[in-house]
Order: C-alpha cells, then structure tokens, then sequence
C-alpha cells in the first residue's frame, strides 16, 4: 500500500485517487508510514501534507506524536478551532504586550478559560469520587456555557481587537513581521504558520479545512482553493462522508450573505456612468501589454467600456430607473430557484410566475403573480430580471478580478528590489473603493472576485450534463415589509459551488488521496458523484488497477498467515 502511495505522488503532479480497500487492511497505516518518511526527508516531492476526517476520532495527531517524537512539534499543525487552541494554549502564550494585557478583550477572555478551566477541574475532581449528581450536571451545563462563550463572544472579539490595533492597514510583510516577533500568536492561532516552510504536515477536520481560514496576514480565505495547496499531498479519511458535512458548509456559508441584487446593481451602474477612473488604475502590466500584443485580451478601459454598456443596456431595457412593488397577493415573501431550471414558489403549495408591467399611474414596476407556464421567453417575467442583473454581477466580479491582477502586477512591478509586495487582497479592495461600493456589499465582493480568481487559473470544462455542478444553485427571496412599503426588496443568496466542484478544484492542485471502502461507490444519496469526478479529471481520476489490489491482499493475508504461525 505504501508503494502504491509513493508511485501515484511519484508519476502524478495532481489528481484523484481512492484507496477503496476493506476496513482494517491498513490504509491509514500506510499513509501514516508515509508521512513519516516524508518528515524524515524521503518522498520529498511534495511542499506539504494535509491530513484531513470528518471525525476529530480519525484524526492521527496522537499516533504521528508517538510515531515522530520532537519532530512532531518541529513540523505539524493541528489546525483546531480558534477558540479551541486559544482556550488550550493560553498559558503557554506567555503574552508580553502590555498594551493587550490592559486591553478589555485580554481580561475578559482571561476571566472566561480561567472560569472554564475552574470548572473543566471541578467535573474531574466529581468523576474521580464516582459522584454523578445535580452538581455533576450543573457543571457540565457551566461548562458548556463557557466554551459557547469564548467561541462566539470573547475570543472573537480578542481577534477583533487584535486585527485592528495591530494588522489592520499594515503591509503583509509587516504583519509577518509582527507575528514572528510575538511567538505567542503562533500558538494561540497554529493557522499563522501554514505559510511557515518548516510547517510539513496539517492536521484539521473537514469541517475546518473547507471553512475560511484566518492567518491575520491575508483576509480568510479556503485552503482548498488556495496556492498553499499547489503541489501538495491530501489524504481525506473517510473520503465519502465528507461530502455532507461539505455540503452543509456550502449552505452556512451561503446563507451569510444576504445579498440586495438591485441595491448593489444600482450601486455599480451609478459607479459607471458617472465616474471618471484614475490613469493609474488604466496603467498596463508587461504581462497584460504582452497579451493585448497577441490580440488575447483587451485593456482595461476596454474592459470598464463593457461593464459600462452592459450595465447600461439592463438598466435601460428592465426600466430600472423605478421602483420594483408587488400587487395583488397577499404573501409576504416569494422565492426564486435557479439550478438552470427556474421555479418561482409564492408558498408551500402555489407555483406562479412573477410577472412585471410598468404601472405608468403609480410610476412604478408593478409585480404580478400569475399561474405558472411552460414558456420561459416572456421577457416580462421576473426571474429574467433577476437572471440579468445576477449576470451583470458576475461579469462585473469576473472583470474586476482581471483588473485587479493588472494592478497588483503594475504595483510589483514598481517595487523591484524590495521585499515589500502587494498582494492581490490589497489590489481588490483598492478597486472596489475606486467603485464606490458599499460598505455591506464590500465583503461579499471581495470573497467572489478572490475566488473568481483561483477559479480563472484552473481549465474547468463547462457542459450542460454537468452544468448545476459547476454552478450551483441561488435563490432570490422577495420580500414585502412595512418599513420598505414602496418597494419590494429582493434578497440573493447564492451557492456557487458543489461539494463535487471543491473537490475537483482542489484536485486540481494537489494529489489528493480518498480513503474509504465505499469510496467508489456509484450513489450521489450518500457519496460524491463518481461519474462527474471521472468526466472532469479524466485521466487524473486514479483507482487502485486490480494487480495492484490482488498483489496487496495477497501479501497481506501472507503477512497475517505468517504471524498466526508464530503465535
């Protein structure tokens, strides 16, 4: 198994392999057994290892400690949750800036793990005398209280505190800076060594490793879909039930962001028309001028001529310069779902289309129910409008992420010879302030163009039998209140992902390893989507061939045979 390990790294600079072996013939054994002799400087093809399960059980910290000795704290991370390793670690944090020590989040995160670890000692203290009574329960409630508290109150306002008096508006190499003079950050957040090239091995859960990750250095960002995991090695344990708990943090995530398409439309198109932007931002890289030499690509006042038209032409055509208010139903809210197939849902029971008319009297767009038909070329329905202004954000996203990799490419250019770079984050945020974008459109911005970015350097293949898996889904919610009664609000949320479509991007990058003895098996209900993975990796969708299965169960029943014998 390890052999088999070592020649996919070996003959694979990225893909997807499933080690779909039976339950205890040694798979996590063989990865282990790999890591090992990757840490000790073998099969060293690789820049790092992630070591991902679903259950924190799974997980191999304590069997890599035994096995690896000092070596484990020289080059792994257990990425926890970071008020999991602040709460574990705050002792050994051995902060000495008193400026933090004063400040009103270091006391009352302090007050909190010292009342936790008070009571963390009282259960044990009940657990050793055998009494398992209403004071065992008090405690257990307390204690529970008190972790929920530092996870969704203290500690997060302590990070707060510290991004703001101490990394916000520096540059990265002063936030590196301030990092590597103040051990004690690296062991309250483990996530600020993940660029560290000492950092070899990383431990976390799914959970964690498909969720946002803050190193104070960047704004959070996936690993998934990031450089850090360019010519890695991914082992997922349990590869097939990762697909849910992926799954539900696609939704959580999604459901964040609760978008007012028309608002940030508006927001845009006003922007456009009557801005004038500054020559800087028109300046050319050499790596742009070169492709526009080529007749590739276009220069930036052409890309802005285009949004400029396109956001012009909708608002025109969608008479968008009025007001959108429902009329003639009584529910309060209606729902939009685009998975490529469009249904418009009034309530649990009604399917109706939402129909516009200029309503010349009120001087308003008039939204009407009406039953629900077949033809989707009325272009007076609704969801079109939605589907156009939805398709105007994209573009806009997809846009400013050229743009913005022009400006970071110019800026670098500029600072030849200097250690200080600029990153694409700062180059975002730079553009969409020339933009005049609102403040609670900003982070959702920032997060689609930054992953609209990763995605432009993959070649993804787009058809129609796979279309929902690349795109996802969204719906839109109209809603009625009486604090907006002349107009009638709609809310986007958009899921621009599938748990198949992470997965493929992230194979994409890195070698990644399923394991898993129902790994292959061909059900969507409860694993991936294999004929999918196999459509869009082709020939880097790897399985086990089956000389190589039946040399392996061969050896080991040999191996078993031979240790019977000398029992």
């Amino acid at each position: 198994m390890l052999k088999v390990i070592e020649d996919y790294v070996k003959n694979k600079d990225n893909g997807l392999m499933l080690l779909d072996l039976p339950t205890g013939f040694g798979k996590t054994t063989a990865v282990l057994d790999y890591i090992k002799e990757y840490i000790n400087g073998k099969n060293s093809i690789v820049k790092k290892i992630y070591f991902v399960a679903n259950l924190k059980s799974n997980l191999p910290d304590k069997r890599l400690k035994k096995m690896l000795g000092n070596d484990y704290d020289k080059y792994c991370v257990y990425l926890k949750p970071y008020w999991q390793s602040v709460t574990e670690n705050w002792n050994c944090s051995n902060i000495n800036n008193q400026e933090i020590k004063n400040s009103e989040e270091f006391k009352n995160l302090e007050l909190d793990i010292e009342t936790l670890r008070k009571f963390k000692k009282d259960k044990k203290d009940l657990i050793e005398v055998g009494d398992y009574g209403k004071e065992f329960k008090q405690t257990k409630r307390l204690i529970k209280a008190y972790e929920s508290k530092i996870e969704k109150d203290t500690e997060v306002k302590f990070r707060q505190m510290l991004k703001q008096n101490y990394f916000y508006n520096k540059s990265s190499n002063d936030k590196e800076k301030f990092i590597n003079n103040n051990e004690w950050m690296l062991d309250l957040y483990p996530a600020c060594k993940l660029k560290n090239e000492k950092t070899k091995v990383i431990i976390c859960s799914t959970k964690k490793f498909f969720s946002p990750i803050d190193t104070f250095v960047r704004m959070p960002f996936y690993i998934y879909n990031d450089s850090l995991t360019e010519n890695t090695l991914t082992f997922i344990d349990e590869f097939d039930t990762t697909k849910e708990t992926l799954l539900n943090q696609i939704i959580e995530d999604g459901l964040k962001i609760d978008l007012d398409v028309f608002s940030l439309f508006l927001n845009i198109y006003y922007s456009l028309q009557n801005l004038k932007f500054p020559n800087s931002l028109l300046k050319l890289s050499d790596y742009r001028k070169d492709k526009i030499d080529k007749q590739e690509w276009t220069d930036i006042s052409g890309l802005l001529k285009e949004l400029s038209d396109k956001f012009n032409g909708i608002y025109k055509n969608c008479n968008l310069e009025r007001l959108t208010k429902s009329k003639g139903f009584d529910e309060k809210k209606a729902f939009i779902f685009d998975d490529g197939i469009s249904l418009n849902i009034l309530n649990d029971t009604s399917k109706k289309q939402l129909h516009t008319e200029i309503d010349e009297k009120e001087n308003n767009i008039t939204l009407l129910a009406e039953d629900f038909k077949r033809d989707k070329k009325d272009t007076s329905l609704f969801e079109n409008i939605i589907k156009e202004i939805s398709g105007a954000i994209e573009d806009f996203v997809k846009k400013v992420a050229y743009i913005s990799k022009n400006y970071t490419d110019c800026k670098n250019q500029a600072l030849k010879g200097y250690q200080t770079s600029y990153t694409f984050e700062e180059s975002v945020l730079t553009v969409l302030s020339t933009f005049n974008i609102a403040d609670e459109f900003k982070q959702t911005l920032v997060d689609k163009i930054i992953d609209k970015n990763a995605n432009l350097k993959l070649d993804l293949p787009f058809t129609s039998q796979f279309g929902f898996m690349r795109k996802g889904f969204q719906y839109t919610e109209i809603e009625d209140e009486r604090n907006h009664d002349l107009q009638t609000k709609s809310h986007s949320f958009s899921f621009n992902t599938t748990p198949e479509d992470v997965i493929t991007k992230l194979a994409l990058k890195s070698r990644v390893v399923g394991i898993s003895a129902t790994a292959t098996i061909e059900t969507v209900i409860g694993n991936y989507d294999i004929n999918y993975l196999k459509n869009i990796l082709k020939d880097d969708y790897y399985l086990i061939n089956q000389n190589e299965r039946k040399d392996y169960l061969l050896n080991l029943w040999r191996l078993k045979k031979n240790m019977l014998k000398i029992k």
